[in-house]
């Protein structure tokens, strides 16, 4: 009998722990995750190619990046705006953020930017559409005016890719990994 009350003891315990952890997960949102998941929820991007240009007696620099995004497990809504990394970032929603990086110096550098994000996704309220299973290109285009005190090789990187999934109205995700080669050859520019 001893053997059987701690049995059951043991297992009421057991029983109580899977229960509170089922609760807590559901209270929290979560559900279980399959082993191997076969379709993320989030797009798969690569990097195309870049170019670049001098322009205005070589103190401007046009810039392209082109890369692509594939819709893997859900609709994704890209912001068509693009923005430098910082706080100019936070107004709005762009849907690219992108530093200008001097070559000497590895930091963002100063100067006068402009800049627009193209694709061939079709645009609903103001985002780039991309159906769940379809590849769209986006080309990112930045003009950077020179405005140090010398001389210096200048390039565009991209620093992180935002998007929402499943409509317009939902929380803007921004994946800041993985962008190593989203980036632009250097150029030299005057000041």
């Amino acid at each position: 009998m001893a053997k059987m009350s701690v049995y059951t003891g043991v297992m009421k315990y057991v029983y109580s722990v899977l229960i509170a952890l089922i609760f807590l997960a559901s209270a929290q949102g979560a559900s279980a995750a399959p082993v191997a998941q076969k379709n993320p929820i989030f797009p798969v991007k690569a990097f195309v190619s870049s170019s670049e240009m001098k322009a205005l007696n070589d103190t401007v620099g046009v810039y392209q990046v082109v890369y692509t995004l594939t819709a893997t497990g859900e609709d994704v809504y890209v912001p068509r705006d693009a923005a430098r990394s910082g706080k100019s970032a936070a107004i709005g929603k762009p849907g690219v953020l992108f530093d200008i990086v001097e070559s000497d110096k590895g930091a963002s550098a100063k100067g006068v930017t402009g800049a627009f994000l193209a694709s061939d996704a079709p645009l609903v309220k103001g985002f780039y559409h991309i159906k769940k299973g379809e590849t769209k290109t986006f080309t990112l285009v930045v003009a950077y005016q020179n405005k140090g005190t010398e001389n210096d090789e200048y390039r565009v990187r991209i620093s992180s890719l935002r998007y929402a999934l499943r409509g317009t109205d939902r929380q803007i995700v921004t994946e800041s990994n993985g962008f190593a080669k989203f980036k632009s050859n250097e150029l030299s520019l005057v000041k």
